[in-house]
């Protein structure tokens, strides 16, 4: 990890994929949260900023699992327990999530 970007050193590079649909994904995405929204909370800090926190599943996680199901990953590692609801999920076979 590069301390001062905040960026991993080694990127992963993706060849443009062929036939994958995003409106599908997003389709997808918005119908298991649905079944599994998250919660999000907007507070006060003490120095005044306005700051939130998001519990469970975001728009973005379930979009992030969908396209790695798409690219034909196997399994989803993630240190995120938001994504742990989807661990049966039908929609996302044959995609295994694990948590670390």
């Amino acid at each position: 990890m590069d301390l001062l970007t905040r960026s991993p050193r080694n990127r992963v590079t993706l060849k443009r994929s062929v036939g994958i649909d995003a409106s599908t994904i997003i389709d997808q995405s918005l119908k298991v949260l649905i079944v599994y929204p998250g919660r999000v909370a907007v507070f006060s800090t003490d120095s005044g900023e306005i700051s939130s926190a998001y519990k469970g599943l975001s728009l973005i996680d379930a979009i992030h699992i969908f396209m790695a199901r798409e690219l034909g990953c196997q399994t989803f590692y993630t240190f995120d327990s938001g994504f742990r609801a989807l661990k049966n999920e039908r929609l996302l076979d044959p995609l295994e999530i694990k948590i670390l």
